[in-house]
């Protein structure tokens, strides 16, 4: 946000390899650009880590309400797509604050209080490039699976898909476990790197003074995204694996 209005169309017309190439791996080029800026170019300055911050929460936030209400399986992992860009933008705008946090901790000559910060920073840091990792892998296999269901039915509605991965099991375990790990499910991927940003963002509170307000707010929104995730991996598996397609021709392909 607010640039993200290309992504859903181009996402679902295009064929799923590109697809997934283009999530895992393009996509990424902008948000190391973002991370570039923010960790070396300017890695103090708390004005620009809280505008990245604001930018993360709207697109995970955005992406998670749009994903919720699509009907279609392709455009629903193309609105997951944004919304876990949102996540690692999240995560970048957590260290360009905490870093502002670090310097003012050095000028008060705050050994315990830095060295705290530093270990906050350094979860924000781990938990922002294992979810870039993370998602690419994960968006590589939902949107290959979308791919295998556009071939068979030749379609990405919902309705027309519905029941289509009844009695194949190699598929819907695969989907099952990129779904939860997206989902940010415990012991799966999405897990460890989604905690690791909520703990950075929760052990921040303490040390952002009058930001502490905003920052627990960003936090339940961040809870709440994550919730909406569970939601549309949940609607995309029930669709696809476990309700009946009242067509049998459909239903058997």
């Amino acid at each position: 946000f607010p640039v993200h209005v290309w992504l859903p169309a181009s996402y679902t017309e295009s064929p799923s390899p590109a697809s997934a190439l283009l999530s895992a791996i393009l996509s990424k080029t902008g948000v190391y650009g973002i991370l570039v800026i923010t960790a070396d170019m300017m890695p103090m300055q708390g004005k620009w880590g809280l505008f990245v911050l604001i930018i993360g929460v709207v697109t995970m936030v955005l992406g998670g309400i749009r994903g919720v209400m699509s009907d279609n399986f392709k455009t629903t992992i193309a609105y997951s797509s944004m919304s876990q860009i949102g996540f690692i933008i999240f995560g970048i705008g957590i260290q360009g604050l905490l870093g502002e946090m670090t310097s003012l901790a050095m000028l008060i000559e705050s050994t315990d209080i830095m060295d705290e910060i530093i270990g906050i920073h350094d979860m924000a840091i781990y938990g922002t490039r294992l979810h870039i990792i993370n998602h690419s892998i994960v968006k590589l296999v939902l949107f290959m699976a979308a791919g295998v269901v556009f071939a068979n039915v030749g379609s990405y509605d919902l309705n027309r898909v519905r029941g289509f991965g009844r009695k194949k099991p190699f598929l819907l375990v695969t989907v099952l476990l990129a779904a939860a790990g997206v989902g940010g499910i415990p012991l799966l991927n999405g897990y460890v790197s989604k905690t690791l940003l909520h703990e950075s963002i929760v052990e921040g509170i303490a040390h952002a003074g009058e930001l502490s307000g905003f920052l627990r707010m960003s936090e339940w929104i961040f809870l709440v995204s994550g919730g909406m995730k569970l939601a549309y991996m949940t609607k995309l598996f029930v669709a696809v694996f476990v309700e009946e397609n009242q067509d049998a021709a459909e239903q058997e392909r």
